[in-house]
């Protein structure tokens, strides 16, 4: 018991301190940009998605009903965050490539940034796939 207390107190303690220190778990690595695209995702009826380039609105890759569904529920929690806000869709998103390999995905407008790699290799590589047109940046 005496065991476990300690624990839990060394874990209280960690906490405080992190939190004081303004530690943040969600923290993405920096890492420099080899490779971003800006892109527009679009509902466009019966559960598709069209996912523009922001840049000069050309169609980068439509999404079937029932495709892709991480690429979807990654942004849907982005949206969610938007509507919370009460903002637009204007803003584009951010792809980006970095130099390290990690892959990361940027809401322009909240600057909320999610780690695609800490999804696994398989759900970050439906996103890589945004980047084979011939626009990327």
């Amino acid at each position: 018991m005496l065991a476990l207390g300690g624990m839990v107190l060394f874990s209280l303690v960690l906490v405080i301190v992190a939190m004081a220190n303004d530690v943040r778990v969600d923290t993405v690595v920096k890492a420099a940009v080899t490779e971003h695209r800006d892109l527009h995702f679009v509902d466009t009826g019966g559960g598709a998605v069209s996912i523009l380039d922001a840049t000069d609105g050309d169609l980068v890759m439509t999404l079937s009903p029932g495709e892709d569904n991480f690429i979807r529920g990654v942004l849907r929690s982005m949206a969610r965050e938007r509507r919370s806000r009460d903002m637009g869709r204007d803003i584009p998103f951010r792809l980006a490539r970095h130099s390290n390999g990690q892959l990361t995905l940027t809401d322009l407008a909240t600057e909320r940034q999610i780690d695609l790699n800490a999804f696994g290799s398989i759900n970050a590589e439906s996103f890589v796939r945004l980047f084979s047109s011939p626009a990327t940046r």
